[in-house]
C-alpha cells in the first residue's frame, strides 16, 4: 500500500493547481480543498508555546488566507479561519503590546493595531453570518426581542457544528475586544450586549470551549466595567475565583484576573499572592520547550491546546513584572 501523501505535499499540489490553472472551476475547487485543509490545520497554532514565534509567524499566514478568500469570498472554512486568526492575533499580540504601551506611557500604536485587526475579524464574521441569512442589524434587534439573540442564532446556525460554534465564539471575542478598546465611546459600549448574547449561545452549547474562554469572558464582563456602566466588580471577582479553581492549569485565567481585578484595584497584597504562582511560569515554560530524552511534560502543558494561552499569559506577566514598581508606587 502506498503511503498517504503528507499534508504539506497536498498543500503544495493544491497551490500549484491554483497558480497554473486558467480554469475557474478547477481554481475554485482547489481553493475549497485548501480552505478545508487550513481550517483543520488551524488547531495546530493553539499548541504553540513560543509567543515570539507566534507573533512572527501568523501575519504571513493571514495574508495567504486572505489571498484565497479573494478568489473564493464565500468559502466558510476560510472565513472562520480568518476570524480566528485576526481575533487571536489582536488579543494575543497587539493587545499584549498595547498593555506595555499603556504601562510605559509610550503611545497607542498597538492599541490601534488591535482595533484594526478586530475590525477585520468582525468583517469576516459578518460575511459568514450573511451567508446564513444574518446581518448585524438582525443581531441587534434580536438582543432586544423576547426570544433573544441566542434563539436567532439557533434558528440560523447549528450549535452541534464545531465550525459554527467557533465562528460565533471568536466573533464574540472580536466584538468584546473591540468594544473594550473603545470603552470611552458610549455608542460602542452599547454594542456589548451583542457580544454577551453570542457568548451565551456558544457557552450553552459548549461550556468548556477553548479551556475556560467562557469563564474568562463572563468574569471580565462583570469585573471590567464599573457599576455605572452595568458592571459588577464583586461578582466578577467571584467568577474569577471560581474559574481559577476550575482551570488551575490555564495560566491565562490567573493572568486575566490580575490584569482586570488586581491591577485596577492596585491591590499589592493580592498581586504578591498571585505572583507566588506566576513566578514559576518562566521555568515551567523552559522545561516544556527544552528537549529531554525521557522527561515528562509539566502538568500545565499536558493539554496541548493550552500552549498558546500559556505563552500569552507568560508574556503579559513579564510585562507586568517589569512595571510592577510603577503600578504599585
Amino acid at each position: 500500500m502506498k503511503p498517504i501523501m503528507p499534508k504539506l505535499q497536498q498543500l503544495a499540489l493544491i497551490l500549484a493547481l491554483l497558480t497554473l490553472s486558467a480554469c475557474g472551476g478547477l481554481q475554485k475547487a482547489a481553493v475549497t480543498t485548501t480552505g478545508a485543509l487550513i481550517y483543520d490545520a488551524s488547531k495546530e497554532i493553539e499548541t504553540e508555546t513560543n509567543w515570539e514565534f507566534f507573533k512572527q509567524a501568523v501575519p504571513a499566514n493571514l495574508k495567504f488566507m486572505e489571498g484565497l478568500h479573494y478568489v473564493e469570498p464565500n468559502n466558510q472554512d476560510l472565513l472562520v479561519s480568518l476570524v480566528k486568526g485576526y481575533t487571536g492575533y489582536a488579543y494575543g499580540v497587539s493587545e499584549t503590546l498595547a498593555l506595555e504601551e499603556k504601562l510605559s506611557d509610550k503611545g497607542r500604536r498597538f492599541h490601534q493595531q488591535a482595533l484594526a485587526q478586530y475590525s477585520r475579524a468582525i468583517k469576516y464574521a459578518l460575511a459568514y453570518l450573511s451567508e446564513e441569512g444574518l446581518s448585524y442589524k438582525k443581531l441587534q434587534r434580536a438582543v432586544r426581542s423576547d426570544g433573544g439573540l441566542p434563539n436567532l442564532l439557533e434558528n440560523h446556525l447549528d450549535s452541534d457544528d464545531q465550525r459554527d460554534r467557533e465562528l460565533v465564539a471568536f466573533a464574540a471575542q472580536a466584538f468584546a475586544g473591540y468594544i473594550n478598546l473603545r470603552r470611552d465611546e458610549m455608542s460602542i459600549i452599547a454594542q456589548l450586549p451583542v457580544a454577551k448574547a453570542m457568548f451565551d449561545w456558544v457557552c450553552e452549547a459548549e461550556p468548556e470551549i477553548n479551556y475556560g474562554a467562557c469563564d474568562i469572558f463572563f468574569a471580565v464582563y462583570e469585573a471590567g466595567r464599573p457599576k455605572s456602566l452595568g458592571g459588577n466588580p464583586e461578582k466578577g471577582e467571584k467568577l474569577f475565583m471560581q474559574a481559577l479553581e476550575k482551570y488551575p492549569h490555564n495560566w491565562l485565567v490567573r493572568l486575566t484576573y490580575v490584569q482586570y481585578v488586581v491591577l485596577p484595584q492596585k491591590n499589592k497584597e493580592s498581586y504578591k499572592k498571585q505572583k507566588a504562582y506566576m513566578k514559576d511560569w518562566p521555568e515551567l515554560m523552559k522545561k516544556n520547550e527544552n528537549w529531554k530524552p525521557f522527561g515528562e511534560k509539566p502538568k500545565d502543558f499536558e493539554v496541548e491546546g493550552l500552549g498558546v494561552y500559556q505563552s500569552l499569559a507568560l508574556k503579559r506577566y513579564e510585562i507586568i513584572k517589569n512595571y510592577e514598581d510603577k503600578i504599585f508606587e
